[in-house]
């Protein structure tokens, strides 16, 4: 074996302890904690089928008990389009309540037509949610994820959830985990890969090695007689 092989051997093995670490760093992921969501001022607790968002809000019960082997949940506050949280459940406009009225009468309307021809009767109109916003860390958010967390409670049926769930939210770390730690590990070993391809090709341009060979071509000549 020479030189050039042996630096290949050894590049090749560094990468591949990168790789193994990576993995290792994976795989020894710890199980999270429960996560439960909601998704406004009335809307109940239910236990999230995925991480919170990035632009959530997350808080932690570090020693409430839900039932599993350690104590510990986490709460995600989920936010607006524009980035701020509902806080408070506020009356519509007049607008908004003169366009549901005149939705609730064309509902009506058409639920007699239906009922005449024996068809099927529709559901009543959804009506938006008006809410007051506050933006994150601000008092009056800071105020309402403060009542929450004093009233956060789970009753039998969601710590059932919450146990289906902690296998699942288990693999969602893991990929959390894969995703942040692919970069460097693809980075450590192109950067390997490329030391150790520009240390052979200096140390061939002394030796006067050609490119994509180990060894010096032979001199040597044959006489013919």
């Amino acid at each position: 074996m020479n030189w050039f092989e042996g630096g290949r051997r050894i590049c090749h093995l560094l990468m591949g302890l990168v790789v193994a670490g990576g993995l290792v760093i994976v795989a020894i992921t710890d199980q999270p904690d429960p996560e439960f969501v909601t998704y406004g001022p009335e809307a109940p607790w239910s236990v999230a089928n995925k991480p919170c968002p990035q632009d959530g809000h997350i808080e932690r019960l570090w020693d409430y008990d839900w039932g599993g082997e350690e104590r510990g949940v986490t709460l995600c506050f989920t936010a607006l389009d524009d980035g701020t949280f509902p806080v408070q459940v506020a009356d519509p406009p007049p607008e908004e309540i003169e366009r549901r009225e005149q939705a609730s009468k064309d509902w009506s309307a058409e639920n007699d037509a239906r009922s005449e021809r024996g068809e099927t009767i529709l559901l009543p109109p959804p009506y938006l949610q008006w809410y007051y916003t506050a933006a994150e860390y601000s008092p009056r958010f800071d105020q309402y994820v403060a009542r929450r967390r004093s009233e956060f409670s789970i009753d039998d049926e969601m710590r059932e959830a919450a146990r289906e769930r902690q296998s699942g939210a288990l693999w969602d770390e893991r990929k959390k985990v894969f995703g942040e730690v692919f970069p460097w590990v693809s980075g450590i070993c192109i950067f390997l890969w490329l030391f150790t391809v520009a240390v052979g090709w200096i140390i061939r341009g002394f030796a006067g090695v050609p490119h994509g060979m180990d060894f010096k071509p032979s001199n040597s000549s044959t006489t013919r007689s």
